[in-house]
């Protein structure tokens, strides 16, 4: 064998070492590792096969054949809603994690140095809501989800993040519309974020996304900054109005007992006083009906008892006056005058 034979078999074989150590490590990259957090789907010509991988080691046939995607499970993942997004290359708009930080750091700093909070970063187009009474009312929120089915997950829509933007501004404004300003303002936040919630649920459920919502966080409801003032001071006049009504009702409470015990005491003795009215009519009436059946069968006896019993009740009242007579001497017939001694009395 000649020299340039020699060389020609070494490259050969080399070539073919090479050739088998990347068709080994071809072989090799198949080789994959889903963690704890993760569920493990594998591509197979760009369609997803059927079969979720738990965490572990696993294999799949190397690229380009098959491909892996590792979807965080237990992720809990943020989109805000009516904050600023930013472009994205294709045309389509993505919150950016980079100005999610900044839009959260800025929340902050001036909710601490202002009563009421109106980020700047936002135009008024992206948080402006009309409500049931025809209000314009700013409303940012955020929306936390996590992946509850990997394989729904990749499978349902290209852009998850555009339709659970739309899912959410879409019912976000159909609460709002559905609720009037005075209640979006004050006591109805916690309605309007469970509805929202009940709402962006049940249309993922309806496409199939397999997202779950985890919660539904209400940022910022407040009215345009023009009309703040105003809805301040009715605001402030409710709730003057409010402890009025609170003030009278204490007043109230406090008066009725007493009134009612007034009341209770005056029909007792009304009725202790009938009682009493009606036992002394029946005994009258009775002592009549008793004198009257006595009268009949004697008359005069009636009459003579009648008339003792009268001066009996009435004689011992008045002065009495006695005129005495000597031994021999006649005796003097007294006339008394009960109206004169009862005036002489009187006086």
């Amino acid at each position: 064998m000649n020299e340039t034979t020699v060389r020609s078999l070494s490259v050969r074989k080399t070539a073919r070492t090479v050739l088998m150590i990347c068709v080994l490590l071809w072989l090799v990259s198949g080789l994959y590792i889903v963690k704890a957090d993760e569920a493990g789907v594998v591509r197979r010509f760009g369609r997803v096969l059927p079969i979720i991988m738990k965490p572990g080691i696993h294999y799949h046939l190397p690229y380009p054949l098959e491909s892996l995607v590792r979807p965080r499970t237990t992720e809990v993942k943020s989109m805000p809603i009516g904050f600023p997004v930013a472009p994205k290359a294709d045309g389509d708009f993505k919150t950016l994690e980079k100005s999610r930080q900044e839009i959260y750091g800025a929340m902050e700093e001036v909710a601490v140095k202002s009563e009421n909070f109106y980020p700047a970063l936002a135009s008024d187009e992206q948080s402006e809501y009309l409500t049931g009474d025809e209000n314009i009312i700013h409303g940012r929120l955020i929306l936390q989800y996590s992946i509850s089915d990997p394989i729904a997950y990749l499978t349902a829509v290209s852009d998850i993040e555009a339709l659970l933007r739309n899912v959410t501004e879409a019912a976000f404004m159909a609460e709002l519309g559905a609720t009037s300003v005075d209640d979006a303002l004050t006591s109805g936040k916690v309605a309007i974020i469970n509805n929202i919630r009940r709402a962006i649920q049940t249309r993922l459920d309806e496409i199939g996304a397999g997202i779950a919502v985890v919660a539904v966080d209400l940022r910022d409801l407040v009215p345009p900054r023009e009309v703040e003032n105003a809805f301040k001071d009715v605001f402030s006049a409710r709730g003057d109005a409010a402890r009025m009504i609170h003030e009278a009702e204490g007043a109230m409470n406090e008066a009725l007992p007493q009134a009612r015990g007034e009341a209770e005491r005056t029909v007792a003795s009304a009725e202790a006083y009938q009682l009493e009215a009606t036992n002394h009519a029946t005994g009258d009436a009775e002592r009549f009906n008793h004198l009257f059946v006595e009268y009949h069968k004697s008359p005069a006896e009636t009459r003579k008892r009648l008339y003792l019993e009268t001066m009996s009740q009435v004689f011992p009242r008045m002065k009495k006056y006695f005129l005495g007579t000597k031994a021999g001497e006649k005796s003097t017939k007294v006339t008394l005058f009960m109206d004169e001694l009862l005036k002489n009395e009187g006086r």
